[in-house]
């Protein structure tokens, strides 16, 4: 016993000196928002001010040098963040974490973002190129004047290598990437025809029929913008026998198991929305924007305000949501606009099965042998031997070579002449609205549905991005025959077929990642894009306004940011009680329909808000919860990767129209449903969802307890933070961040619950929220779900958590004359001499 007590006061003693290391180093590391700090190249005095959560606010003459601060400000807030985007996206993580990462790593070498990034790099304009550079200065001068690096350097052994241009446009890149989604749904698609055939697959993951159809314009808008074009119902999956591949179900498996399964993983989304001023308080229009992405702290955005001079010589003010790394403000606002993204969904990337001969440096097109292009790339292992890679190209792009299945991956990301940067960086000089047009068609990628709102009254969505136009429009949704070059892509959209609505009859826009019209679109550019439940409750609330005459106000707008309600679950309610009602008797036993009996009332009276003190809305996605394990079981046994399926948003349709269906008594022995322990034989589908009801009941009974009435939400569903890398570690307790929450992937205000790894954390949501008003007397808002800084021992490391969670928001400081009131202020000087009685940043 004496050793074993000896050995514990060891391990304490350990843990408590690794503790006082990790706070003093932490401390050490707490960057100095006031003081001087000298450089010596040509962007001028740059003044920085932070506000009381240390939002920077940035003044100078030009935005190249307004960038050059903004590198400096990102630098000291979040550099490790940065450093691990860089890694990310050009495939060298493996240097910090050894073989653990090398899947990853090849993946990121073989989609080739740094290569893309290179070529971007190289069309950029004088002026862009000078701006993005001024940025890494910033970064790296900043880092020379570091009297300690982040603690997480020091933990992985890791060294801060320069910053540089081709830095941040890997980071564009990889972003642009994550915001590409239906190339992975392909895997999923080809997997799902091999088991249930086209036709089901068609209803299942390519949304030709829809539970809801709340797009963002509308046919008559189509017809305005000379966009409409009826569907042909002649088109279809079964027309061409060509399309598709020969991958077995076997092959399929064996692919989605390598690094490739964590792009399968649900994608995200945001909300973005703009009212005409004919609506509003003051007749000027107000814009929303709440972008979602994974939880993690720091967050992947943070604020920032730029005051400088244009290349026209005006003064300039922009603020919003910049991402450190990129250094752009993405969703923001400036003098003249406000615009917030959400991804478009349209479909941007192709996989294509290749054939290549026995030496692998040919591939097999329209019956001959080509030559692959290759570039040769080494990986650097942290303790290990280098992984020397091939990448090998089509003329489609890099072949991701798993298992021998050899699929090469065509992407908008790869096309030449990319002028993405040249739009956006546009955006904070231009002062008109033909300006904002003709910045919006510079845009190639990725495809996003901008919407905007003019201090001179105008409002619209713009379908952002290169749309690829294909023969057979459904080709895109599987992967297909690689050696047939009449499957490639046409040619893109031009300028005139761009998606796009300018000041709509109705008085507003709604871009919720929603499908962006019917499918009388030109070039079928909206086929297999599904809508959301946001979009609709978004919709919902903007026209009751205006029904009802009620102007709207910035408050109005936060009401609605701040709103719960699930519209589809609605919609979809009365089936639920219809199906367990009608068939309970059939499958459960007395006493479970005793008890089942008494949280189905519960249910009935929910009105439809997952507020932390619902119980309804525990009911409801516990229901959901079991009922999706229990879809698709000949799909795969592990019940992880059939949940990759049965919660994804495109799958939503299927299953929320097959419920509909079976409370009407149709569709209720379908192959999909097929369970072996069902005890209703015909009726697997009414089995499953009957069954489920009861499991609910145990769920949370089990989490909750025995009282049905304190069966709250927001007990089960945690707003959850990660940090990396601490959360991989003992210590992650003290990095990390939750907090009881409201909210679901179908809610306005959104915390996706983690279904797909069989939890109920709440692992992404909007974690930055926007509201601008263009009218200049009124203030315009954002908040972020975190705090501007990395440092775990920084006051702003969470400080604007709890103003995030009560729904409030920090007002945004649009006037650099009152920035002198503001009580850190650092001044980046240009001058060359520095005195010692000053103190460094």
């Amino acid at each position: 016993m004496g050793l074993f007590k000896r050995l514990g006061q060891i391990i304490q003693v350990t843990i408590a000196l690794l503790v006082v290391g990790l706070v003093l180093a932490t401390y050490l590391w707490i960057p100095s928002y006031q003081g001087k700090l000298y450089h010596s190249r040509n962007y001028g005095d740059i003044n920085i001010y932070r506000d009381e959560f240390a939002i920077p606010h940035i003044v100078s003459e030009s935005i190249q040098s307004s960038f050059y601060g903004l590198g400096h400000v990102h630098c000291q807030d979040r550099l490790w963040n940065m450093d691990m985007y860089r890694r990310i996206a050009s495939g060298k993580m493996s240097e910090l974490f050894g073989n653990s990462t090398l899947d990853t790593d090849i993946m990121m070498r073989e989609f080739g973002f740094r290569r893309a990034a290179e070529k971007m790099r190289d069309n950029l304009t004088k002026d862009i190129l000078e701006t993005i550079q001024a940025y890494a200065d910033g970064v790296n001068d900043c880092v020379d004047a570091m009297k300690i690096l982040p603690l997480e350097y020091y933990i992985t052994g890791n060294k801060f290598e320069k910053w540089d241009v081709v830095d941040s446009l890997s980071f564009v890149k990889l972003l642009n990437f994550q915001l590409t989604s239906d190339w992975s749904y392909e895997l999923i698609r080809e997997k799902l025809i091999k088991i249930f055939g086209k036709k089901v697959v068609k209803l299942m993951m390519v949304n030709r029929y829809l539970f809801d159809n709340t797009t963002i314009m509308t046919d008559e808008e189509l017809k305005l913008m000379g966009l409409y074009s009826p569907f042909d119902p002649k088109i279809d999956l079964e027309e061409d026998q060509d399309a598709g591949s020969s991958l077995s179900v076997e092959k399929l498996e064996l692919i989605m198991k390598t690094g490739i399964v964590q792009f399968l993983s649900e994608n995200k989304g945001s909300n973005g929305w703009a009212i005409h001023g004919n609506h509003t308080t003051t007749g000027k229009p107000i814009l929303a924007n709440d972008p979602h992405l994974d939880n993690q702290i720091p967050a992947i955005w943070a604020q920032a305000v730029l005051h400088f001079k244009t290349k026209y010589g005006k003064e300039q003010t922009v603020s919003g949501g910049s991402m450190p790394g990129i250094g752009a403000i993405l969703s923001g606002q400036t003098n003249y606009f406000a615009w917030g993204m959400t991804t478009l969904y349209t479909d941007s990337s192709d996989l294509y099965q290749e054939k290549l001969n026995d030496e692998g440096d040919k591939y097999f097109l329209d019956d001959e042998w080509r030559k692959l292009k290759t570039v040769k790339e080494q990986i650097n292992i942290k303790s290990g031997q280098a992984y020397n890679l091939t990448v090998k190209l089509t003329h489609r792009g890099p072949i991701l070579q798993r298992d021998s299945m050899n699929v090469s991956f065509a992407w908008i990301g790869y096309i030449d002449n990319d002028k993405t940067c040249d739009g956006i960086f546009n955006f904070y000089h231009l002062d008109n609205f033909q300006e904002l047009i003709d910045s919006l068609n510079l845009i190639d990628g990725p495809t996003q549905a901008l919407s905007f709102a003019t201090v001179d009254n105008h409002i619209g969505f713009f379908g952002m991005g290169k749309h690829p136009i294909r023969s057979n429009p459904y080709q895109g949704a599987f992967i297909q025959d690689g050696t047939k070059s009449k499957n490639d892509w046409i040619r893109f959209n031009t300028v005139q077929e761009q998606p796009r609505s300018y000041d709509p009859p109705k008085g507003y826009v709604v871009t919720a990642n929603n499908k962006f019209a019917s499918d009388n679109t030109l070039n079928n550019l909206s086929l297999y894009v599904a809508s959301t439940a946001r979009s609709k409750r978004i919709t919902e609330i903007i026209e009751e306004y205006i029904r009802n005459g009620t102007k709207i106000s910035p408050e109005h707008v936060m009401n609605m940011q701040r709103d719960v309600k699930d519209s589809y679950a609605q919609k979809i309610h009365r089936h639920y009680l219809n199906i367990y009602h009608k068939n309970k008797r059939d499958i459960l036993t007395p006493d479970q329909i005793s008890e089942c009996d008494k949280m189905m009332k519960l249910l009935e009276k929910w009105d439809f808000y997952a507020e932390e003190k619902s119980v309804g809305a525990s009911v409801y996605y516990a229901i959901d919860y079991f009922l999706s394990k229990k879809l698709l079981l000949s799909y795969s046994e592990d019940i992880l990767v059939r949940l990759k399926v049965t919660v994804h948003f495109l799958f939503d349709h299927f299953r929320l129209n097959q419920i509909q269906n079976w409370s009407e008594g149709k569709n209720i022995d379908e192959e999909w449903c097929r369970n072996a322990n069902s005890t209703l034989k015909g009726k697997d589908c009414i089995y499953n969802f009957v069954v489920s009801i009861n499991e609910a009941y145990l769920f949370l009974k089990e989490k909750l307890g025995e009282n049905m009435n304190k069966w709250y939400y927001g007990e089960i569903h945690q707003h959850h933070f990660i940090h990396i890398p601490f959360s991989k570690t003992p210590l992650k307790s003290l990095f990390e961040r939750s907090y009881q929450s409201k909210g679901s992937k179908y809610t306005v205000h959104v915390s996706a619950l983690d279904f797909q790894n069989d939890s109920w954390k709440g692992i992404w949501g909007g974690n930055y929220k926007m509201i601008a008003s263009l009218d200049k007397s009124q203030d315009s808002y954002y908040i972020l779900d975190t705090g501007v800084s990395g440092n775990l021992l920084s006051s702003h490391y969470d400080d604007q958590q709890q103003i995030y969670k009560q729904g409030n928001y920090l007002k945004q400081n649009r006037n650099p004359k009152t920035y002198s009131s503001f009580k850190k202020f650092s001044l980046i000087s240009s001058k060359l001499t520095k005195q010692k009685s000053q103190k460094d940043l």
